[in-house]
Protein backbone atom coordinates (compact mmCIF):
# COMPACT_ATOMS: atom_id res chain seq x y z
CA UNK A 1 0.00 0.00 0.00
CA UNK A 2 2.76 2.50 0.81
CA UNK A 3 4.69 3.32 -2.34
CA UNK A 4 8.04 5.00 -1.73
CA UNK A 5 6.73 6.95 1.28
CA UNK A 6 9.85 9.12 1.44
CA UNK A 7 11.46 10.32 -1.78
CA UNK A 8 14.56 8.26 -2.46
CA UNK A 9 13.43 5.45 -0.15
CA UNK A 10 14.13 2.86 -2.78
CA UNK A 11 12.07 0.34 -4.68
CA UNK A 12 12.74 -1.15 -8.08
CA UNK A 13 9.81 0.49 -9.83
CA UNK A 14 8.74 4.10 -10.09
CA UNK A 15 5.32 4.96 -8.71
CA UNK A 16 4.55 6.90 -11.90
CA UNK A 17 3.70 9.92 -9.73
CA UNK A 18 5.83 12.97 -9.08
CA UNK A 19 8.25 11.87 -6.36
CA UNK A 20 10.25 14.99 -5.55
CA UNK A 21 9.10 16.18 -2.15
CA UNK A 22 6.81 13.18 -1.62
CA UNK A 23 6.25 12.44 2.05
CA UNK A 24 3.46 9.90 1.54
CA UNK A 25 2.40 7.97 -1.56
CA UNK A 26 -0.43 5.51 -0.97
CA UNK A 27 -1.92 3.25 -3.62
CA UNK A 28 -4.78 0.73 -3.75
CA UNK A 29 -6.45 2.26 -0.70
CA UNK A 30 -9.82 0.77 -1.63
CA UNK A 31 -8.33 -2.70 -1.04
CA UNK A 32 -7.97 -1.93 2.66
CA UNK A 33 -10.58 -1.60 5.38
CA UNK A 34 -9.89 1.36 7.63
CA UNK A 35 -11.61 1.85 10.97
CA UNK A 36 -12.83 5.34 10.10
CA UNK A 37 -9.52 6.71 8.81
CA UNK A 38 -6.00 5.98 7.69
CA UNK A 39 -3.63 7.58 10.17
CA UNK A 40 0.06 8.25 9.62
CA UNK A 41 1.98 9.62 12.60
CA UNK A 42 5.55 10.00 11.41
CA UNK A 43 8.15 12.09 13.15
CA UNK A 44 7.13 15.73 13.02
CA UNK A 45 8.48 17.94 10.27
CA UNK A 46 8.05 21.57 9.32
CA UNK A 47 6.72 22.84 6.01
CA UNK A 48 8.31 26.08 4.88
CA UNK A 49 7.95 25.77 1.10
CA UNK A 50 4.32 24.76 0.92
CA UNK A 51 2.41 21.50 0.98
CA UNK A 52 0.29 19.54 -1.50
CA UNK A 53 -2.42 16.94 -0.72
CA UNK A 54 -3.88 14.74 -3.44
CA UNK A 55 -6.54 12.04 -3.32
CA UNK A 56 -8.13 10.10 -6.15
CA UNK A 57 -11.43 8.29 -5.86
CA UNK A 58 -15.10 8.91 -5.28
CA UNK A 59 -17.02 10.73 -2.59
CA UNK A 60 -20.18 8.70 -1.98
CA UNK A 61 -21.89 10.60 0.82
CA UNK A 62 -21.27 13.90 2.60
CA UNK A 63 -23.12 15.29 5.61
CA UNK A 64 -24.43 18.84 5.92
CA UNK A 65 -21.76 21.38 6.81
CA UNK A 66 -18.18 20.31 6.29
CA UNK A 67 -16.29 17.06 6.84
CA UNK A 68 -12.56 16.42 6.36
CA UNK A 69 -11.44 13.84 3.86
CA UNK A 70 -7.70 14.64 4.08
CA UNK A 71 -5.80 16.57 6.72
CA UNK A 72 -2.23 17.09 7.86
CA UNK A 73 -2.19 18.60 11.34
CA UNK A 74 -3.76 22.06 10.90
CA UNK A 75 -4.37 21.94 7.11
CA UNK A 76 -7.69 20.47 5.95
CA UNK A 77 -9.47 19.46 2.74
CA UNK A 78 -13.19 18.97 3.38
CA UNK A 79 -16.50 18.47 1.66
CA UNK A 80 -18.96 21.33 2.09
CA UNK A 81 -22.72 20.86 1.87
CA UNK A 82 -24.81 24.01 2.21
CA UNK A 83 -27.20 26.22 0.24
CA UNK A 84 -24.39 27.34 -2.11
CA UNK A 85 -24.04 23.89 -3.70
CA UNK A 86 -25.36 24.16 -7.30
CA UNK A 87 -28.48 22.20 -8.21
CA UNK A 88 -26.35 20.07 -10.58
CA UNK A 89 -24.02 18.96 -7.74
CA UNK A 90 -24.22 16.90 -4.58
CA UNK A 91 -21.47 18.74 -2.66
CA UNK A 92 -18.79 21.41 -2.71
CA UNK A 93 -15.48 21.91 -0.91
CA UNK A 94 -13.77 23.98 1.72
CA UNK A 95 -9.99 24.15 2.18
CA UNK A 96 -8.96 25.59 5.53
CA UNK A 97 -6.06 26.03 7.87
CA UNK A 98 -6.56 26.18 11.63
CA UNK A 99 -5.96 29.73 12.81
CA UNK A 100 -6.65 31.25 9.38
CA UNK A 101 -10.45 30.97 9.30
CA UNK A 102 -10.88 34.28 7.46
CA UNK A 103 -8.99 32.72 4.54
CA UNK A 104 -11.10 29.61 3.98
CA UNK A 105 -11.42 28.64 0.32
CA UNK A 106 -14.96 27.59 -0.67
CA UNK A 107 -15.44 25.93 -4.07
CA UNK A 108 -18.83 24.89 -5.48
CA UNK A 109 -18.31 23.24 -8.87
CA UNK A 110 -21.08 22.19 -11.24
CA UNK A 111 -21.74 18.47 -11.88
CA UNK A 112 -19.98 17.20 -8.74
CA UNK A 113 -21.85 13.93 -8.21
CA UNK A 114 -21.59 11.20 -5.59
CA UNK A 115 -19.81 8.13 -6.94
CA UNK A 116 -17.86 9.86 -9.72
CA UNK A 117 -14.07 9.35 -9.70
CA UNK A 118 -11.97 12.53 -9.43
CA UNK A 119 -8.52 13.68 -8.37
CA UNK A 120 -8.65 16.42 -5.73
CA UNK A 121 -5.49 18.47 -5.10
CA UNK A 122 -5.02 21.07 -2.37
CA UNK A 123 -1.93 23.29 -2.72
CA UNK A 124 -0.75 25.72 -0.06
CA UNK A 125 2.35 27.59 -1.25
CA UNK A 126 2.57 29.67 1.97
CA UNK A 127 0.89 32.63 0.21
CA UNK A 128 -2.13 31.09 -1.52
CA UNK A 129 -4.50 28.17 -0.97
CA UNK A 130 -5.65 26.52 -4.22
CA UNK A 131 -7.91 23.60 -5.07
CA UNK A 132 -7.51 21.64 -8.31
CA UNK A 133 -10.08 19.12 -9.51
CA UNK A 134 -8.95 16.65 -12.17
CA UNK A 135 -5.79 18.64 -12.81
CA UNK A 136 -7.61 21.96 -13.39
CA UNK A 137 -7.63 24.94 -11.03
CA UNK A 138 -11.09 25.14 -9.40
CA UNK A 139 -10.42 28.05 -7.03
CA UNK A 140 -7.82 29.90 -4.99
CA UNK A 141 -7.60 32.48 -2.21
CA UNK A 142 -4.78 34.56 -0.77
CA UNK A 143 -3.72 32.94 2.49
CA UNK A 144 -0.29 33.88 3.80
CA UNK A 145 0.71 31.43 6.52
CA UNK A 146 3.67 30.92 8.81
CA UNK A 147 5.70 27.70 8.83
CA UNK A 148 3.52 24.80 9.88
CA UNK A 149 4.46 21.80 12.00
CA UNK A 150 3.09 18.56 10.54
CA UNK A 151 2.87 15.73 13.05
CA UNK A 152 -0.09 13.71 11.76
CA UNK A 153 -1.71 12.85 8.43
CA UNK A 154 -5.26 11.54 8.12
CA UNK A 155 -7.13 10.14 5.13
CA UNK A 156 -10.80 9.62 5.93
CA UNK A 157 -12.61 7.04 3.78
CA UNK A 158 -15.44 6.66 6.27
CA UNK A 159 -15.98 9.00 9.21
CA UNK A 160 -18.60 11.36 10.61
CA UNK A 161 -21.39 10.24 8.22
CA UNK A 162 -19.02 10.87 5.33
CA UNK A 163 -18.01 8.03 3.00
CA UNK A 164 -15.57 7.81 0.12
CA UNK A 165 -13.76 5.15 -1.89
CA UNK A 166 -10.18 6.34 -2.30
CA UNK A 167 -7.84 4.68 -4.75
CA UNK A 168 -4.74 6.72 -3.90
CA UNK A 169 -3.53 9.52 -1.64
CA UNK A 170 -0.38 11.61 -1.69
CA UNK A 171 1.26 14.31 0.42
CA UNK A 172 4.18 16.49 -0.70
CA UNK A 173 6.29 18.82 1.42
CA UNK A 174 6.22 21.44 -1.32
CA UNK A 175 3.72 23.10 -3.65
CA UNK A 176 3.44 21.07 -6.86
CA UNK A 177 3.39 22.96 -10.14
CA UNK A 178 0.35 23.01 -12.42
CA UNK A 179 2.18 20.66 -14.83
CA UNK A 180 2.99 18.21 -12.01
CA UNK A 181 -0.62 18.23 -10.80
CA UNK A 182 -1.81 17.49 -14.35
CA UNK A 183 0.74 14.66 -14.68
CA UNK A 184 -0.36 13.06 -11.40
CA UNK A 185 -4.00 13.31 -12.46
CA UNK A 186 -3.20 11.66 -15.81
CA UNK A 187 -1.53 8.81 -13.90
CA UNK A 188 -4.63 8.48 -11.70
CA UNK A 189 -6.87 8.27 -14.79
CA UNK A 190 -4.62 5.61 -16.36
CA UNK A 191 -4.70 3.54 -13.15
CA UNK A 192 -8.19 4.12 -11.75
CA UNK A 193 -10.33 5.84 -14.38
CA UNK A 194 -12.17 9.12 -13.94
CA UNK A 195 -12.32 12.38 -15.85
CA UNK A 196 -9.39 13.05 -18.17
Amino acid sequence: MIVNPVYGAGGAQSSGYVEEGARLLLASLCDYNFAGKYEDMQSAYTIENGVTFEVCGSINMAPGGYSDFFSASSIHLSTQVDSNVPASSDFGFVCWISGYSSNELFVYPEQMKFGDIHTFTLVQDMQTTSLYIDGELAGSIACSIASQQISSIYVFPNANSYTALWSSARLYTRALTTAEIAANHANDVARYGGNS
